[in-house]
């Protein structure tokens, strides 16, 4: 049997041109068209991590011991309200049930406080660096918005 040398099939090296040519036309296209908007993205999630770090201090738990059992305690109550609201079909007299759901919530609502008690987020510095991630968040939203709509012709 003889072999016989085929035609090379240039479909294959047009798709590869083509794709090459992609890839070359989108990285000009994301550096000219949409690279503001790129940027300030990328330097609002910079700030937006520069904060969290500076908020971190003030997130610390102050006593470790106090804030795990009130962490236990916040979730057996959890635990004991939901087993409450699943109970409440099940009784004809639902004043009784509905009575221990009241103090069961609460009783959350207190433990919630104490834990927030457990670090200084209440604190006036922390309240304002929230305020600045929040409208860096909000810019950056905005941000993303303009960049999608600028390219939304191309999809």
């Amino acid at each position: 049997m003889e072999v016989k040398a085929g035609k090379r099939n240039k479909l294959t090296l047009y798709i590869g041109i083509a794709m090459v040519a992609g890839i070359i036309a989108g990285f000009i296209i994301n550096k000219s068209y949409a690279g503001t908007e790129n940027t300030k993205i990328f330097n609002a999630e910079i700030q937006s991590k520069h904060l969290l770090e500076q908020m971190k201090p003030y997130e610390n738990i102050k006593d470790s011991l106090v804030y795990n059992n009130l962490i236990a305690q916040q979730t057996n109550i959890s635990n004991q309200k939901k087993m409450a609201e699943q109970g409440l079909l099940d009784t004809e007299d639902e004043t009784n049930t509905l009575a221990a759901i009241k103090i069961l919530s609460d009783s959350l609502n207190i433990i919630n406080n104490k834990l927030t008690v457990q670090t200084d987020t209440a604190n006036p510095a922390y309240k304002q660096l929230q305020q600045q991630k929040e409208l860096v968040a909000a810019q950056k939203n905005d941000n993303i918005k303009a960049r999608d709509k600028k390219l939304d012709w191309f999809t």
